[in-house]
């Protein structure tokens, strides 16, 4: 499923640019065809095997850190309820 207008950013030493994209896997193709780098969790390198990608582990980033999101529309009662059950399951989770 893409993230419809999700933009990110793609790094290279010459310069920064603002490259449009809509899936993990776009972002991955564009740095596996050498226009950059991309920060994605650890977890990523599992998910998303790909030789034209190397994973460089940053020793000193801090944790990212995950959240739900939903339309502002769309905080259905089944939403709500998926949302907290996650809530009490993550709780104290490191």
């Amino acid at each position: 499923m893409a993230i419809r207008g999700l933009v990110g950013w793609v790094s290279t030493l010459e310069r920064h640019e603002i490259q449009a994209f809509l899936t993990l896997a776009e972002i991955l193709t564009l740095v596996g065809a050498g226009r950059g780098v991309f920060p994605v969790g650890a977890h990523t390198r599992r998910y998303y095997v790909r030789p034209d990608v190397a994973c460089v582990p940053v020793r000193d980033a801090p944790p990212l850190e995950w959240g739900l999101l939903w339309p502002a529309t769309g905080a259905t009662a089944r939403v709500r309820a998926f949302s907290e059950a996650a809530t009490d399951l993550t709780s104290g989770a490191t």
